[in-house]
């Protein structure tokens, strides 16, 4: 029995997971959990490529998992020949998206799957330098030259250029499941180790944080409103924005929300501003889903600040 005992406690030491390390790589991140991953959340800017390469030095690596809005397009194209030298896979896990330049480092992947949303549009002209008309179409020539030479060296489906090429950079075209699969942008590999182990470490994460506070200077719960919110009050037409209009607590966390995203709008690009806009319309829907619970709102507010470093 005692026997038997020591050998249940040494099995269940054995399948108790060991403390996971994290190393950043500026917007990329390595997990112990998870030790053949490089994940990218973030913006493709100049430094991306040298943080790209510190994080292969260090480390055996054959997935890059993406999460990104895109960012920069030459740094892009270069790393994303990079990710076909090494032979890396490429996955968008769920509620994750791959946009714009970052769709270059998607369809990259040796093997590839899209579980969230991948989305492409024209590039625009920021990353050139030199001001004049002419010069500036001459740019563009030698990109896309080299967009198309890239792509197609790399066996990318054509539907992918069709879809870059027809969408205007004001907007975003984004694949279904279905054309991710039929047209081959998805290789069929359903990488679902992968996910799985993606989610054990988002559940990990999530457990580590404590819990968001609501920002200091609130009224109390049921004080009607010292402030207004950020939106006008004569217009509200859902029940949830008729309570944030009677509840002065509610008034100042939607007051405080819309100043930080019009703050940060200011500091980014307008791709960035415009996902942020984007983001912004799904949080308002999830958040309208809590209807007159003034409890769930606050919570919503609260945790989307935070998301937002407030």
């Amino acid at each position: 029995m005692v026997r038997l005992l020591i050998a249940a406690l040494a099995l269940a030491f054995a399948l108790s997971p060991a403390r996971a390390e994290v190393t950043r790589y500026g917007a990329f991140s390595h997990d112990s959990a998870m030790p053949h991953a490089l994940i990218f959340r973030g913006e493709i800017d100049r430094l991306t490529l040298r943080d790209f390469r510190a994080a292969l030095s260090d480390h055996d690596l054959t997935l890059l998992v993406l999460d990104s809005p895109g960012g920069r397009i030459f740094p892009a194209l270069t790393l994303a020949s990079r990710i076909r030298t090494h032979g890396l896979s490429t996955l968008v896990p769920p509620e994750a998206e791959c946009a714009s330049a970052c769709a270059f480092l998607f369809v990259a992947g040796v093997k590839r799957h899209a579980a969230g949303r991948l989305g492409v549009h024209r590039f625009t002209s920021e990353d050139f330098t030199r001001a004049t008309v002419a010069n500036i179409e001459d740019e563009t020539q030698e990109t896309v030259s080299r967009i198309i030479s890239l792509l197609s060296g790399q066996g990318t489906p054509p539907v992918f250029f069709v879809r870059m090429f027809e969408t205007p950079n004001s907007g975003m075209y984004w694949f279904g499941a279905r054309e991710l699969a039929e047209e081959g942008l998805n290789t069929g590999d359903s990488f679902e180790e992968d996910l799985a182990a993606l989610a054990r470490i988002r559940l990990a994460a999530e457990d580590a944080r404590p819990a968001p506070a609501a920002p200091p200077g609130l009224p109390p719960p049921g004080a009607p409103p010292v402030v207004g919110p950020g939106f006008d009050c004569a217009t509200a037409r859902t029940p949830t924005d008729r309570l944030i209009c009677a509840e002065g607590r509610l008034a100042a966390l939607d007051l405080a929300l819309v100043k930080r995203v019009e703050r940060l709008s200011r500091q980014m690009t307008p791709m960035s501003a415009a996902k942020l806009r984007f983001d912004q319309l799904s949080w308002m829907a999830n958040r309208n889903a809590c209807a007159v619970d003034a409890t769930c709102i606050e919570a919503a507010y609260v945790e989307r600040l935070e998301q937002l470093g407030y």
